[in-house]
């Protein structure tokens, strides 16, 4: 039995901000991931066989100040 395509996508956005108590600067966080996003679809293609795909993608890490 074979079916339809099924899939999911999901987006994130983020942002770490960071406070220094003492001096009260504020500056973005060194580990900070803005944007992300993932994509998966999967197939059967007959009872026994499932092709599947999976897209992951984000920003990478920013240079530390």
């Amino acid at each position: 039995m074979t079916g339809s395509p099924v899939g999911i996508t999901s987006y994130s956005y983020g942002k770490t901000v960071q406070t220094d108590t003492v001096t009260g600067e504020t500056f973005w966080g060194d580990f900070d991931r803005r944007h992300a996003f993932n994509a998966a679809a999967a197939y059967r293609v007959s009872d026994r066989t499932r092709v599947a795909v999976v897209f992951r993608g984000a920003t990478n890490v920013p240079i530390a100040g």
